[in-house]
């Protein structure tokens, strides 16, 4: 039997965020298996009720994305989220965002399966799910110690065990990378354990 293609629509039609999704872009998300959050420019704060750290920066109010991830949920809609569209989901999730860090621009994460990935680096702010109860987040990538700081709006130190890079919220079912597999080749091991990821995620196998 032929393999379903999963049909994807990508918020602000940002197409080239799903190249390496195996599928075909659709232009109505009523349509869609997989709704796609892009990277961009910092989560304004207002949603999720901080204060907002120096570093912050972005050009939109947010309130596009917003709205369309609200209408991915009412639709029940799976949704994965790149960097920032990773940042929503732990937003929308319910939790926060460790507002500055600094990670190397390529440097290597651990799976819970006990793989090692290298993976990019284009952001300054990750998801902060810790406030969460436990059921309502699983870590499934994560490094350790990279940054020499986790600050919050104050420019206070965030308490974190793991710096999150792969997360799954099963609630919302919104799951993501804070790296970039649009910018790695589809061959890449990092790439092709994402494709698996994806097609579990699709099929609830997580």
């Amino acid at each position: 039997m032929q393999k379903k293609i999963r049909k994807i629509y990508c918020v602000r039609g940002s197409s080239g965020y799903a190249r390496w999704m195996q599928g075909e872009i659709v232009k109505n998300m009523e349509e869609a298996d997989l709704v796609v959050l892009p990277g961009g420019s910092d989560v304004p704060t207002k949603y999720y009720a901080k204060s907002t750290h120096p570093s912050t920066w972005g050009f939109s109010s947010g309130e596009e994305e917003y709205n369309e991830i609200q209408k991915a949920l009412s639709l029940g809609k799976k949704i994965w989220g790149t960097c920032k569209g990773l940042q929503w989901s732990s937003v929308i999730s319910g939790g926060s965002l460790i507002q500055d860090l600094n990670h190397p621009g390529s440097h290597k994460i651990t799976t819970e399966d006990g793989k090692t990935l290298i993976v990019n680096s284009l952001h300054h702010q990750a998801v902060y799910p810790f406030d969460l109860p436990k059921d309502e987040y699983r870590i499934i990538g994560w490094a350790e110690n990279l940054s020499p700081h986790h600050q919050d709006g104050d420019c206070k130190e965030m308490e974190v065990s793991v710096e999150p890079e792969i997360v799954y919220f099963p609630k919302t079912k919104m799951l993501g990378t804070q790296f970039h597999c649009e910018l790695m080749s589809e061959t890449h091991p990092t790439v092709q354990y994402c494709q698996d990821l994806l097609d579990r995620f699709m099929e609830d196998k997580l």
